[in-house]
Order: structure tokens, then C-alpha cells, then sequence
């Protein structure tokens, strides 16, 4: 049959069906004997004239629909297809469903552009990221937190992170940044376990002690240590009283008290005075914040039992505490936030003792005995952590030799070691060091472990080994103040100050109020 239209090569090469109607002005359906599976795969002639498919007519299933009705008297013929035959399929007519799956490999999307990837990807593990090449991940990821990191095996992340600093740990939940190290009133909002970032040094610290403006905070890399609030005893002012004013006692003179700003460098200043007798040969000790002065003597071998106290922040006149349960000048001792000790002394008449006396430091009233030392001494001191403190020796028997004592317990004491050249001085601390200065010597000990001093520097501004001088400390610094040296005797009004954590020479400090010896100092506030 003779047609017009395009070739039908294609459609007779495979089984055809045929449809035909007449045509008779208003009908404009024509159903098919088959469901070609598209438009494009049935041919239509209406007298043998092709019709263009989706303009002329349409199909739906096995009905053809007509733009027009054909006219009457008109032979429309409809040529069919094979179901699976799709010729040229139309723009857009191709659905997912239609595609095989995995039938599409990475090679065959490599060159797809942006715009054929807007929208939203569905929400994917780490796990579904297999199979990428590197060169597919080129460019700058957007920015995420770390809450976005969910589902990642850990698989996925190995290899080596590119180098950071602090600067780019941002959204970090639990991280506090800083130039500066934290400090012991600084407050972790989230307790312990917070994190802070020192951004300047590098170093990492977490909160392991989370109380309120005394807080500890733990170096958890390479550092310089941790930061912990000194022990309660200390205090930031240092106090000395008694002593011999000058060459010659003087006892009025020795009643007074002055008083420094341990981290100021400079002059002392008036306090007030003794409520006793004004004494030499004194001990005096504080629990951070009230401070004693134990014993002494009040003149021509006078020995004083008087126990007298101030409270270290208040500017004033010391009140009557109570008395030692002997008289004697040349105790000395320390204490913790709850109980003083003394240790020894020397008794008109009746020479050195061994004599240990305690008393609450919060409650007035006499001492009690504590137990005794290992051997008789005078003109000792002590050095306390929150639970031990170790006296030197100072004067009298075996000058060199250290004890101590567990503070809560009653007892004798034990031997603690030995100084490597003792000078009449004092100690000071920070609860886990004490520094002995005195003399031309200063030297160290770990409080907690049992073992001779160390060599810690020299005095650097006394001249030729000064002895009776007093020592006070904050836990941070330590100072001394005053002394005498033998040949000429003269007393001093030279103060130095040390860091107790580091070793080094003493640095000039500033003058005492009053030139002095054989007085002793506390530190509270």
C-alpha cells in the first residue's frame, strides 16, 4: 500500500499488528488490538499520511486519541509494535524505574555538572562512603561541629589529621580557650571534666577538683605542671614579731609586730603588739588565718610560757590565746588549717627538751602534750603539708637533723633526715616543698618523703652567714627577714625573698620596720 510519511525499516523488521477504522467525523478514538509500550512505537496514517505522534494524537495504554476526528469516508490505519521497542524516546519519559540497578557506574557520572546535583542528598553514614576516589573530594568541606559527626566507622578515619592549633578548635562542646593557663578561681562551667586550652602555649588542662574559686586543674600533656589552690594555711601577708632589736634585747621593741605583702616587693609596716611581753627566742606558726607566737624569753632568762595571736587580715593588736604546757624560749613548730605543734625549747636551768605541745589553733586555751622528739633541741623550726610536719633541729644536739610528726596523731617523732650544713633560719612551703633559709645556705626537702635536704642557692644580700632571722611564705614565695651576723655583731634589716617551686639565689625583698633577731614569723590573710 502506497503511504506518505517516514520509514517503516525499523517497525516491519519485527511482528506488527495492524489496526483500522474509518472514519466518520466525531469519533476520535481508535483502540488497539496490543499496549505498544510508548507513543513512539506505533505508526499512524490517516488515507497514507503520517501523523505525528503527541501532536496529531496521543496514546494511553491501547487507546489512541485524536487531536482532530478524522473525516468521514477517511481509512486511519494504526501500525503496532512490540511491547519492549522504545524508538527515540521523548525528553523527560525516562523514569527511574526504568533503569536496572547497579547499572550505572562511577565512570559514567565523572563528568556530570553541578546543576544535575541541586537539591538535598538523603542523610548517609560513613559507611556509605565507600569506593570514592580522592580526586573526587577535592575543595573545601562546609564548615561542621562536631555533633555532625555521627555514624563514622572508625575505619573511615584513619591516616593522620592535618596539622591544627588552638585557633581552629571552634564549636568544641566542654572546651574553654584562653591565652593564659587557667588559674584556681577560674570556675569551670561545666565541672569536673572541662577542658581549657591554653591557646598561646599549646597546653591542654581538665578540671579534676571543681570547688568553687579553688579549683585543681590537671596538665593532661607536656607542660609545666598543674594548677592547684595552695594549702589553706598560707595567706598572702607575712608577720614577724619579737626578737633582740638591735645588738642589745630589747624587749619593749620586741613586743612589736610588722608585717609585708609576701607577692610586693618592698618596706614593712607597723601590725601592732604583742599582748605578753615583748620576748626573743620566740616561735610563732598560723593556720592561714590566725596567727601565733608561742614561749620566748622575757628578760634575764625569764622563760615565758604565753601564747598570743592575731588574726592575720586585721590589722590590730594581738589578744591572749592561752599558755604552753612548759616555759621555755626556742620552740618552733607549724601548722595545718586545724591543729599547731611546737616542738622543744630550752628551760632556765633545766637545758634543752624534747617536748612536743599542740593546740587548735581555732579554740583559745593551754597546750597539751603531743609526744616527744627524737632528741632535745632549741631554735628549731617547721615546715607542714596538710598532713605532716617536719621540724629542723636548730640548736643544741644533733643541729643538723630533721623529724616528723603525723599531724592528726599523737606521738613521738620519727627521724626525717639530715640538712647538708645547718644555719639558724626558718622554713617555709607550698605543702609539698620546704625551703630551710638561713645563714649563708639555703636548701630543700619534699615534705612527703623522708631523705636529707638538697641544695636549693645562697643568700645573696646578708654578707657573712647571718643567723636568727625569721622566714614567711604565701606557698608561692618565701621571705626572710632579718638576723644577726657574729663578728661584727650586728642585727639586719635586709629582707630576701625566694620562689619556693624553682632553686636559685635569694633577690633583695626590702627593709623591716625594726632591726631584729631571734624573732620568728607566720604568714595568713
Amino acid at each position: 500500500m502506497a503511504y506518505i510519511g517516514k520509514s517503516l525499516v525499523g517497525i516491519l523488521n519485527e511482528n506488527k499488528v495492524v489496526d483500522s477504522m474509518t472514519g466518520d467525523g466525531s469519533d476520535t478514538t481508535l483502540t488497539l488490538s496490543r499496549t505498544p509500550g510508548s507513543v513512539n512505537n506505533v505508526e499512524v496514517f490517516i488515507d497514507g499520511i503520517y501523523q505525528t505522534p503527541d501532536v496529531e494524537y496521543t496514546l494511553a495504554g491501547d487507546t489512541i486519541t485524536f487531536t482532530s476526528a478524522p473525516e468521514v469516508g477517511v481509512t486511519v490505519v494504526a501500525v503496532s509494535g512490540a511491547d519492549s521497542t522504545i524508538i527515540n524516546p521523548a525528553a523527560g519519559s525516562i523514569t527511574g524505574a526504568k533503569i536496572v540497578d547497579n547499572a550505572i557506574t562511577g565512570a559514567k557520572v565523572a563528568a556530570l555538572s553541578a546543576s544535575k546535583l541541586t537539591g538535598a542528598l538523603p542523610a548517609l553514614s560513613g559507611s556509605g562512603l565507600t569506593g570514592l576516589p580522592a580526586a573526587n573530594l577535592t575543595g573545601a568541606l562546609p564548615a561542621i561541629d562536631g555533633s555532625a559527626l555521627t555514624g563514622l566507622p572508625a575505619a573511615n578515619l584513619t591516616g593522620a589529621l592535618p596539622a591544627i592549633d588552638g585557633s581552629a578548635l571552634t564549636g568544641l562542646s566542654g572546651v574553654t580557650k584562653s591565652a593564659s593557663d587557667p588559674l584556681v578561681t577560674t570556675n569551670p562551667s561545666g565541672g569536673v571534666g572541662q577542658l581549657f586550652l591554653n591557646t598561646t602555649s599549646g597546653e591542654m588542662y581538665a578540671c579534676t577538683d571543681a570547688t568553687t574559686d579553688a579549683n585543681v586543674w590537671t596538665n593532661v600533656g607536656p607542660g609545666t605542671g598543674d594548677i592547684t589552690p595552695l594549702p589553706a594555711f598560707y595567706g598572702p601577708r607575712g608577720l614577724t614579731g619579737g626578737g633582740d632589736i638591735g645588738v642589745v634585747a630589747n624587749y619593749a621593741g620586741a613586743a612589736k609586730i610588722e608585717y609585708v605583702t609576701i607577692q610586693t616587693a618592698g618596706n614593712a609596716a607597723h601590725f601592732g603588739n604583742f599582748y605578753g611581753p615583748g620576748r626573743d627566742a620566740i616561735d610563732s606558726t598560723s593556720n592561714g588565718t590566725r596567727g601565733l607566737w608561742l614561749g620566748g624569753n622575757k628578760g634575764a632568762n625569764a622563760m615565758a610560757n604565753d601564747i598570743d595571736y592575731v588574726t592575720c587580715a586585721t590589722i590590730a593588736n594581738a589578744a591572749d590565746f592561752g599558755d604552753l604546757s612548759l616555759a621555755r624560749q626556742g620552740v618552733g613548730g607549724a601548722a595545718n588549717v586545724t591543729r599547731a605543734v611546737t616542738a622543744g625549747g630550752y628551760v632556765n636551768g633545766g637545758g634543752t627538751r624534747d617536748t612536743m605541745d599542740y593546740v587548735t589553733v581555732a579554740t583559745l586555751g593551754t597546750a597539751l602534750v603531743f609526744g616527744n622528739a627524737s632528741t632535745s633541741r632549741w631554735g628549731n623550726h617547721g615546715v607542714a603539708s596538710d598532713t605532716r610536719i617536719v621540724f629542723s633541729t636548730g640548736g643544741g644536739n644533733a643541729a643538723s637533723l630533721m623529724d616528723y610528726i603525723t599531724i592528726a596523731t599523737l606521738g613521738d617523732a620519727t627521724t626525717f633526715g639530715n640538712f647538708i650544713s645547718m644555719s639558724d633560719g626558718g622554713f617555709c612551703g607550698d605543702g609539698t616543698r620546704g625551703v630551710h633559709i638561713g645563714g649563708a645556705n639555703i636548701e630543700y626537702i619534699t615534705i612527703a618523703t623522708p631523705g636529707n635536704a638538697t641544695n636549693f642557692g645562697t643568700m645573696t644580700t646578708y654578707g657573712s652567714n647571718p643567723y636568727g632571722g625569721s622566714v614567711c611564705g604565701d606557698g608561692s614565695r618565701g621571705v626572710h627577714i632579718g638576723g644577726t651576723i657574729n663578728s661584727p655583731q650586728a642585727s639586719h634589716v635586709n629582707m630576701d625573698y625566694i620562689t619556693i617551686a624553682t632553686t636559685g639565689n635569694s633577690t633583695t625583698f626590702g627593709n623591716a620596720f625594726y632591726s631584729r633577731y631571734s624573732h620568728q614569723s607566720c604568714s595568713g590573710g
